[in-house]
């Protein structure tokens, strides 16, 4: 490290050939330091306290100059005699000593500066009143030209204003952190002198815009959180949520208004989730299954899957399934009152398709297809009564009329069809006298019965019925004579011969 030069003793100069001035020559070297010396001086007392606000320290230096321009003292005067009294080097050195001293207070007063702007009485009055102490010894120092004790005052001062500049960014941190802690325990007069000190340490701080409207709209947030909180404690869910949703709405950054929202809407969705599932199984007692659907799919929002929504989805199945059979078997019930067997066999199908094992329509459904059975068969012999003059078809039919006699009730329907069954079987049944009159040359056959043969007359017993007599006679023209038997006749006669030549 390079030794410091220090200022050497004044001692008067004597008379040599190498200091004396010789034929009117000037020292240009004491000049030109003089001319230095007065530089310094008019830039750090003159133009420098001009360009900024001045301390104690710049004060007393101006004062001090005012005095010795208007009433030089005797010490200053001492003092002028004195450097007058030095070598060129020892000037020299003697600048550059006050030269070091005014570039220090130079720095002193920008930091200064710039710890006013930043409100330094706010945050760190009592180091910034030491700094300045220590400039106001370093001026005093400096006016007794013991520049080495002025430089050392103003470097501790400068030393204490740059540890204040450079704690800012650090001071700016933690007003940031307590205007936000502030704000989350609702304390508006605290946070917002918080946010006037970061303002003052970091203008320009990218928090700053944000935090003011927070701080702005804390006392809403806390007047809704403490709603929000009131009703959260009457177990009234939704006014808590509407009140804690607007909190958070006016300031989404507020911690605590996060932390309580949460569980708030918590509570609130096992209150709705409770509420409209209550609301669906009284729905499924009132057989309203489309109310009840969407109210338990209306639940599912709230809570999602769990074994409350399984069960209730089970009991409202279980509820439609129970209702469609109990409507069915009403349906059915109708259906067999009517008689309409095919209508009944349908709704038992349909009973069985939703639950096989249902014991009503297993039951029913073969009972139905044999009435069904039954009716079609009555229906076809109703619908072709001539073929009961077949012996074998009436007592097919007569089967059919025991059968449905061992109906019990027998409904309107079938008692209709058994009458006329047995009317028509009973018809069926009669025997009529018939006589077949011929001329006795005619070849007669009654067709699907008897060969008469050639005769006047034949007489034969016959059921109700239509039938026909085929006559035939060699050299005449074949003929047939149809004729009905019925069941009120009585000595039925009719007449059959040949009688066209060919």
């Amino acid at each position: 490290m390079q030794k410091r030069i220090e200022p050497a003793e004044f001692k008067p100069a004597r008379g040599s050939s190498d200091t004396k001035i010789q034929g009117g020559n000037k020292p240009w070297g004491l000049v030109v330091a003089a001319l230095l010396v007065l530089t310094a001086i008019y830039g750090v007392f003159i133009w420098l306290p001009g360009q900024v606000e001045p301390t104690i320290a710049t004060t007393v230096q101006n004062d001090r100059i005012s005095d010795t321009t208007q009433r030089p003292s005797p010490a200053s005067s001492q003092a002028s005699a004195q450097s007058s009294e030095l070598s060129p080097f020892e000037q020299a050195q003697l600048a550059k000593a006050r030269k070091e001293a005014q570039d220090i207070l130079e720095q002193i007063l920008l930091q200064q500066a710039f710890l006013q702007e930043a409100k330094v009485e706010w945050w760190g009055q009592v180091p910034y009143e030491q700094a300045l102490t220590n400039a106001k010894e370093g001026d005093e120092h400096y006016r007794n030209r013991d520049f080495a004790s002025a430089i050392a005052g103003y470097s501790k001062a400068l030393e204490k204003l740059t540890e204040l500049s450079n704690s800012i960014p650090a001071r700016a941190d933690l007003a940031q952190i307590q205007t936000r802690e502030a704000i989350e325990v609702f304390d508006q007069q605290v946070a917002q002198k918080q946010l006037s000190l970061l303002e003052a340490l970091a203008p320009n701080h990218d928090s700053i815009a944000t935090l003011t409207e927070r701080i702005d709209v804390l006392p809403q947030v806390a007047q809704l959180f403490e709603s929000a909180r009131k009703s959260q404690s009457q177990t009234d869910w939704n006014d808590a949520k509407t009140a804690i949703d607007a909190a958070a709405k006016a300031d989404p950054k507020h911690q605590a208004v996060n932390i309580v929202q949460e569980e708030i809407q918590v509570a609130w969705q096992q209150a709705m989730f409770e509420r409209t599932l209550g609301q669906a199984y009284a729905a499924i007692a009132d057989n309203e299954f489309g109310i009840a659907a969407r109210l338990i799919q209306e639940a599912s929002g709230y809570k999602g899957l769990t074994q409350a929504l399984d069960q209730a989805r089970a009991t409202l199945t279980l509820a439609e399934t129970t209702a469609t059979l109990r409507q069915l078997e009403q349906e059915a019930s109708a259906a067999i009152e009517q008689e309409d067997w095919q209508g009944v066999i349908n709704l038992y199908q349909e009973a069985l398709s939703v639950d096989p094992s249902i014991q009503f329509a297993q039951q029913g459904l073969p009972k139905a297809q044999s009435r069904l059975q039954l009716d079609e068969e009555i229906d076809t012999v109703l619908k072709a009564p001539e073929q009961l003059q077949d012996p074998a078809v009436t007592a097919a039919a007569q089967r059919l009329l025991d059968q449905a006699h061992n109906i019990t009730p027998a409904g309107p329907s079938l008692t209709l069809q058994i009458q006329t069954l047995h009317n028509l079987i009973e018809q069926a049944n009669r025997i009529v006298s018939v006589t077949i009159e011929s001329d006795g040359l005619t070849d007669l056959v009654l067709i699907r019965h008897s060969n008469i043969g050639s005769t006047q007359r034949y007489q034969t017993r016959l059921r109700p019925g239509k039938y026909t007599v085929r006559g035939t006679r060699v050299g005449y023209r074949d003929i047939l004579v149809n004729f009905e038997v019925k069941p009120e006749d009585s000595n039925l006669r009719v007449f059959a011969a040949c009688s066209e030549q060919i």
